[in-house]
């Protein structure tokens, strides 16, 4: 919400949405790795070997130490994870 109020928008000029908050905050991109050939083109979403992955430094912009706490503070919130309360 306070995205959207202030007049900042997604890549393609639309509103910020759950969807696009949650890819933004679980991309590892972000902490400057990026990865190459991670999933067979069937497009079945499988990954492919470890050994046919390549990993590329990029510019970073979120701290890895940072990115790692908001990962483990999702993990946390997630119903199926933590059971009810």
């Amino acid at each position: 919400m306070w995205l959207n109020q202030h007049g900042y928008r997604s890549r393609n000029g639309s509103l910020f949405g759950t969807g696009t908050i949650h890819e933004i905050l679980t991309r590892v991109a972000y902490t400057g790795v990026r990865r190459f050939n991670e999933f067979n083109r069937k497009g079945d979403g499988e990954r492919k070997d470890v050994s046919e992955i390549v990993e590329y430094e990029i510019p970073a912009i979120i701290d890895r130490a940072v990115f790692d706490e908001v990962q483990a503070l999702m993990t946390s919130r997630q119903p199926r994870v933590r059971g009810p309360v």
